[in-house]
């Protein structure tokens, strides 16, 4: 179970200082593949990204999935907006990589999503979280396999939260695997803290 935010930890002659912060506060850019567009009538496009795209990949921006607004559950409603889409045929690996300010200690993280069992958008069956540290390779990394949840004959939203357990990182990587032929994310959230390493009072 992790510990609360706000504490020190003494590794050796080195200790760590935590501090809270609130959702996504340090979070600079995110990159990944562009959302697929349903039949030429739901639009599952970042429409809102204010970063670069080239070759149906987004980068150096942010855009829907961090603008603190939960889509609807019923995407007919918007024509799909809001809603991030990937489809299993065009997008087969579909991903994120989330880049902070500065390092941080993850402690949770959530995904608002969306499920619709007859037109085969369902949660992701599995999600690999890894952390990079150095900027250069993600060396720690975590799998998570979210509970199965079932629409019915309607649409739902459904929030999948991920316990972090505490790892350290300035990237952050999510590779997903779907569970049926479609995913849908419209906002992901971060609880974390910074990473601060302080020499203790008598090396001062």
């Amino acid at each position: 179970m992790c510990q609360p935010l706000g504490y020190c930890v003494f590794f050796g002659k080195q200790r760590v200082n935590l501090e809270v912060f609130t959702h996504y506060s340090g979070l600079v850019t995110y990159k990944m593949p562009q959302g697929n567009a349903r039949g030429g009538k739901y639009n599952f496009t970042d429409s809102s990204y204010d970063g670069f795209t080239k070759n149906h990949f987004l980068s150096a921006g942010l855009g829907i999935l961090t603008d603190g607004k939960l889509a609807p559950e019923d995407y007919a409603a918007t024509g799909g907006l809001g809603w991030i889409g990937w489809n299993s045929d065009y997008t087969p690996s579909p991903y994120i990589i989330f880049e902070f300010m500065d390092t941080r200690i993850f402690t949770s993280m959530t995904l608002h999503c969306n499920v619709r069992d007859r037109t085969k958008i369902k949660l992701f069956s599995k999600v690999v979280v890894s952390f990079n540290v150095d900027g250069v390779s993600f060396d720690e990394s975590m799998t998570y396999e979210p509970k199965s949840v079932s629409s019915g004959s309607s649409w739902i939203n459904h929030n999948v939260t991920i316990d972090l357990c505490r790892h350290i990182g300035k990237l952050l990587k999510l590779n997903f695997t779907y569970a049926a032929h479609w995913i849908l994310i419209s906002e992901v959230t971060f609880d974390s803290g910074k990473f601060k390493v302080l020499k203790r009072p008598e090396q001062l």
